[in-house]
């Protein structure tokens, strides 16, 4: 369901060539799902801790 919410939204942005801010990033997992679209960007309390993260799309 969320994912789903958050794929309408996606292309809402496309369409419109807007950037898309994905907010309420709490985990890896959920970073990783994210990561690589160019025109997504990340906010959260994950993001909010300092570590060094090497992200790797497969």
């Amino acid at each position: 369901m969320m994912i789903s919410f958050v794929n309408a939204w996606l292309t809402f942005a496309k369409k419109h060539h807007l950037t898309f801010v994905i907010e309420g990033i709490s985990n890896r997992q959920l970073a990783k799902k994210f990561a690589g679209n160019p025109i997504i960007l990340q906010q959260g309390f994950y993001w909010g801790k300092e570590q060094h993260i090497l992200m790797k799309n497969n």
